[in-house]
């Protein structure tokens, strides 16, 4: 573990593209290229594709805010309307649901048996706990990233409060970031924003964490005909690459028009 460099792709771009498309996709990977990097959002895979919502059940759990956390892995929905009824939610659960909801299961038979949202919650393994934290960090680094892009642009020169970092794959300086949740103190304004747009608001930390993240990635393509191949450092995503490619909106790259990052969360 922490030995990987990297990881090299190799993505056959003809199941991908309709050929009409072609010179559009090759502009934008001229300008990808041209640039010389990347963002390096956590993508998609990392929040889990249908639920539980992970990183929306790491702000309830953080905050104490147990029922918000309940609601999420419950429902399957982030932004889950108060008015449904657990009890009743949770009931189907366990006698309809389908064999994969493990986690639901076990929060809805503890809610069942206590009716307290917290105990349901922290039934779970501490490893699925750590993992809703995970993944809130990540997604406030994600919110970071968006702001920041919008702010002041993304190079390789770091802004204010931001750390240089080194690409093991391409030996270059980048940016960084260090973000956290401190106990005992106020959340920073990026981790209240993101509270904020699930409705949790006044969080006082519960427990603590951090990540340092690189803030872009570079990239150079070693093949752009067929196949496309490039390598990414280790916790890069080759689907960001793809996102920036095949995104419906597509601002001119490095730009402050950017929809907070094309509302990518």
């Amino acid at each position: 573990r922490g030995g990987n460099v990297g990881n090299c792709f190799k993505i056959l771009l003809e199941s991908l593209i309709n050929y009409n498309d072609i010179q559009k996709i090759s502009e934008i990977l001229d300008e990808i290229e041209k640039t010389g990097f990347i963002p390096n959002y956590y993508s998609y895979q990392r929040f889990g594709v249908k639920r539980p919502i992970t990183h929306v059940a790491g702000m309830g759990v953080l905050c104490g805010s147990y029922e918000n956390a309940l609601r999420a892995i419950v429902t399957g929905d982030p932004y889950a309307d108060p008015s449904i009824d657990l009890v009743e939610r949770c009931s189907e659960i366990i006698t309809k649901g389908p064999a994969w909801m493990n986690i639901e299961r076990i929060v809805c038979r503890k809610y069942i048996e206590t009716r307290d949202p917290e105990k349901a919650v922290k039934s779970l393994p501490e490893n699925y706990l750590e993992l809703y934290i995970s993944a809130l960090l990540s997604y406030i680094f994600n919110l970071y990233l968006s702001l920041r892009w919008r702010d002041y642009g993304l190079s390789l020169e770091p802004a204010r409060g931001e750390v240089l970092l080194r690409s093991r794959v391409h030996g270059v300086k980048i940016p960084g970031v260090r973000i956290s949740i401190s106990t005992g103190g106020e959340p920073s304004y990026v981790v209240i924003e993101a509270l904020g747009r699930y409705g949790i608001k006044d969080c006082k930390p519960r427990t603590g964490g951090s990540i340092t993240r690189s803030l872009v990635l570079p990239i150079d393509f070693k093949n752009r005909r067929e196949i496309l191949e490039f390598c990414l450092d280790s916790g890069g995503y080759a689907t960001n690459l793809l996102r920036e490619v095949f995104k419906e909106y597509t601002p001119v790259l490095l730009s402050p028009d950017l929809n907070l990052g094309s509302c990518y969360h």
